[in-house]
């Protein structure tokens, strides 16, 4: 049991009682939101109540619930705030749940706490709107309860927690993460950082590693071409789209160890599809759930199967080192 718990939190962190609390108060906020938007008690009657799932009614020997969709007749305005809340909700919870969990393994930086906060905004507005779209209408002895508003100050409190207890980890990593290598000396070399890479521009789709340098990056193309046969595939579907896409898929293999910025210049001189990216003139590197790329020089390179766990990694440090703008990282 102990040496399971230490593979899953690194002895560093596992240690550390910041992270501990952040992670507590993080797991405390998902239940109490998770509750919240499950119960039937936003409001109240003497024989049932209302929540974003639907109604209760309990007659002298049983109680009827019914989901919102279920309901005959049910205003349709009603019925999209409960999907939008019931959908932005248990987002917002599993977000929570994960960024809790990345805490507890020191690596707050693979949080998705830009994708938290929105989830919480939503919510909250949903939850708030809601509220008042039921209390418009006349209902004989129904009152506002309790669990509307343990909703939004969950939802509050998610957002607090992740600006004043989860990004000062994050951010307090990168500082120590990265630094430009030292020179050179002889039999001490240390390779540049390569990683697997596919980007794409337009429809033609590059395949190869990029190199982490100190103040730019290096995209060595060593396959291009799969775009077409990409798209293809995935509109076709079943076993025929299958093996397009299969087909498609890159087949490179591991990087060379390079040591020297000028065999990447030299490498990115012969190999078309290749690039020098100078830290300065990269305007933004994104990863989010709908939105995959690279600009660079007033040009948007997309990267079709993101960038990776340990690309996105040594990225964060690399471009906050070098104050090139990311997006969905911390």
């Amino acid at each position: 049991m102990r040496a399971a718990r230490a593979l899953l939190v690194p002895a560093a962190m596992n240690q550390n009682p910041k992270a501990k609390r952040a992670a507590a108060v993080l797991f405390g906020i998902a239940g109490v939101l998770l509750v919240s938007i499950l119960v039937r008690s936003w409001l109240s009657a003497d024989g049932g109540g209302v929540g974003l799932t639907g109604i209760v009614r309990c007659m002298s020997n049983h109680c009827e619930s019914k989901l919102w969709i279920a309901i005959p007749h049910a205003p349709s305005s009603i019925v999209m705030l409960s999907l939008v809340g019931l959908g932005a909700g248990f987002a917002a919870v599993g977000l929570l749940i994960h960024t809790g969990v990345m805490v507890l393994r020191g690596t707050p930086d693979s949080a998705r706490l830009a994708s938290t906060n929105i989830a919480l905004g939503v919510t909250v507005v949903v939850a708030l709107v809601f509220l008042l779209r039921i209390a418009s209408e006349s209902h004989s002895g129904l009152h506002v309860s309790w669990a509307g508003f343990a909703c939004m100050v969950a939802c509050i409190g998610g957002t607090v927690a992740i600006t004043q207890l989860v990004r000062p980890l994050a951010i307090g990593i990168p500082a120590i993460a990265y630094a430009p290598p030292p020179p050179p000396q002889a039999g001490g070399a240390q390779p540049i950082p390569a990683y697997p890479l596919t980007m794409q521009s337009g429809m033609t789709r590059m395949h190869g590693h990029v190199f982490l340098a100190p103040g730019r990056l290096y995209f060595i193309c060593v396959k291009q071409g799969g775009a077409w046969m990409d798209a293809i595939g995935h509109s076709l579907g079943g076993a025929i789209g299958g093996a397009l896409v299969g087909l498609a898929m890159p087949t490179v293999g591991g990087a060379p160890a390079i040591y020297d910025e000028a065999q990447l210049h030299q490498a990115v001189s012969q190999m078309p599809g290749s690039l020098v990216m100078d830290a300065p003139q990269i305007q933004q590197i994104k990863q989010t759930w709908a939105w995959r790329l690279i600009r660079f020089n007033g040009r948007k390179f997309g990267l079709p199967n993101g960038l990776g766990r340990d690309l996105k990694a040594a990225l964060g440090p690399w471009a906050r080192y070098h104050q090139v703008k990311t997006v969905g990282f911390a």
